[in-house]
């Protein structure tokens, strides 16, 4: 499995490929010079339950961190992942 970066001007995901296959997504946008609002995240359900939305998630966070943006989390995912863990709650747009 390996996670792709792909981004076109403010729109952009996160994709985690087997082999030729996408077996996963994370959707955003850069909404503002310092916000990314996550919009979907998405898993291939024949990959279900093998961590592919923590790779997703993780990538987005280092992304994020390597910006020094703020996350707007729209996707239900994201958000339930950044209130779970609280060393990662500045990371969240007020």
């Amino acid at each position: 499995m390996e996670v792709k970066h792909i981004q076109r001007n403010d729109k952009g995901a996160f994709k985690v490929f087997d082999g030729e296959a996408v077996a996963g997504v994370l959707e955003y946008e850069i909404t503002t010079s310092e916000v990314l609002t996550a919009l979907h995240t998405e898993v291939n359900s024949a990959y279900e339950g093998k961590g592919l939305g923590s790779m997703l998630f993780n990538a987005l966070i280092d992304f994020v961190k390597e910006k020094e943006l703020k996350i707007r989390p729209l996707c239900p995912f994201v958000k339930a992942r950044l209130n779970k863990d609280t060393s990662l709650h500045y990371l969240i747009a007020a």
